[in-house]
């Protein structure tokens, strides 16, 4: 997505890309360090809640904790391919 180029190239999101034995996985996070990130955030409630009002935007975002590592898996690797 053009999004994530964009908060890639402004240093708004880390990313970081690791193998175990079971695939290829990239963690990503909010960047807590760069100011420009707490401005995004505001603005992105500030779009919020024009768009959905108070109660509809709690439902459509996501309210982990956006500076904690999350990952997901890219590929997927088998035991089997690792022996060989």
């Amino acid at each position: 997505m053009m999004k994530n180029k964009i908060f890639k190239f402004l240093y708004i999101k880390q990313e970081k890309q690791y193998e175990d034995a079971y695939g290829t996985w990239i963690k990503f996070r909010i960047n807590p360090f760069n100011p420009l990130t707490y401005v995004v955030i505001i603005f992105g409630l500030l779009t919020g809640l024009i768009m959905f009002g108070i109660v509809g935007m709690w439902r459509e975002i996501d309210t982990t904790n956006p500076f904690k590592w999350n990952e997901y898996q890219i590929s997927e690797t088998t035991f089997k391919q690792q022996e060989q």
